[in-house]
């Protein structure tokens, strides 16, 4: 009662009233409280009815938000400039599609492309692989001048390759960490200025191998730097990605996997055993 005083004195008497499309949706909330204590078999089951459609409106959400997507890769086209005529030594510009992931392996790099691109009208040329984003067409004569071309690639074999890389590197790179440096060792806190020329030296002659830095510091080469300190160490550099304590793939079992992945492309005639071949 004092609280509600003490309200009234600050803030005046509140007398609340409900807007006027209360007492309609008030008035059917009583209809179907009686309704449902009338028949309560039919309530039970409309309640029953209400629950699953709630459930299938969230689960299709949930559906949604968790869907695969197939993954996309941005492809920028770099057209060919205006060949310098005043230059007795200038060749016809090349046209460039420079991919946003990488898409061929590097044994490719240099080599000629048979398949996966069509430029119309017809370019007498050569198509090459600049690098491993860089798929490059060089014509063999002048661009005719005006002329507007149509470029189509062939999305599920590009695809299909673009995967068997990025599940090659993957694979590869299982069991190797991030390079390690000097500047990121400090930055752990865990190093101090006592040793830390003693263990970047260490980490230098390791390659920058994160790994093989621990190993040396447990066989006790740096004097003083205690083994609580290196556990300390270690699962920082596990934490941050420096280390990866997951078994190292040869390169049989990474073949072997990845003829695994590639059976339906390979059923389906999208790519061929060459194409997997040249990805190791």
């Amino acid at each position: 009662m004092a609280i509600r005083n003490v309200v009234e004195v600050l803030l005046g008497r509140l007398d609340w009233q409900p807007p006027g499309w209360w007492a309609g949706v008030a008035s059917r909330v009583d209809r179907f409280g009686a309704w449902a204590r009338a028949n309560r078999g039919p309530a039970a089951g409309a309640g029953a009815a209400t629950l699953l459609l709630t459930a299938l409106v969230l689960g299709g959400a949930w559906w949604w938000k968790t869907r695969p997507v197939p993954p996309t890769v941005a492809v920028t086209i770099t057209a060919p400039t205006a060949r310098d005529l005043n230059d007795p030594q200038s060749r016809p510009a090349p046209l460039l599609l420079v991919f946003g992931e990488p898409a061929a392996p590097i044994e490719n790099v240099g080599k000629s492309v048979e398949a996966g691109v069509k430029l119309s009208p017809t370019v007498e040329g050569r198509w090459s692989w600049s690098d491993e984003t860089t798929l490059r067409f060089e014509p063999t004569a002048d661009w005719p001048v005006g002329r507007k071309y149509d470029l189509r690639l062939e999305p599920a074999r590009l695809a299909a390759k673009a995967e068997m890389v990025i599940l090659t590197l993957s694979l590869l790179r299982l069991g190797h960490g991030r390079p390690l440096g000097r500047a990121a060792l400090a930055a752990s806190g865990l190093v101090t200025a006592r040793y830390l020329d003693d263990v970047g030296q260490i980490l230098e002659n390791a390659g920058g191998d994160a790994a093989r830095l621990v190993e040396r510091l447990l066989q006790g080469d740096v004097r003083g730097f205690r083994s609580r300190n290196v556990e300390a160490l270690a699962a920082w550099l596990a934490e941050q990605g420096y280390v990866d304590r997951r078994p190292r793939l040869g390169v049989d079992e990474v073949r072997t996997r990845l003829h695994s992945t590639a059976s339906g492309y390979l059923a389906a005639g999208v790519l061929s055993l060459d194409d997997i071949r040249g990805v190791l």
